[in-house]
């Protein structure tokens, strides 16, 4: 298994661990793993489509969750 291989698995757990998270926690992890994601192009040409669906899953679960804070505010 090449390097690429191997940070393309670690990116495919810390994706599936984001289903587990919520609030800041979420926010703070989707942080980190754009900045990994932009620093390893090769390794997210590897991911898998449900990888990517479970991205925009867990940033549309941010994203209501922002909004519905702002509409108690």
């Amino acid at each position: 298994m090449n390097e690429n291989e191997q940070l393309a698995l670690e990116i495919q757990g810390r994706i599936k661990q984001l289903e587990e998270l919520s609030g800041t926690e979420i926010k703070t992890e989707m942080d980190d793993l754009k900045v990994v994601l932009l620093k390893n192009p090769a390794a997210c040409q590897l991911l898998l489509p449900e990888d990517i669906g479970l991205m925009v899953a867990c940033i549309k679960k941010l994203m209501l969750g922002a909004r519905t804070l702002a509409e108690i505010k």
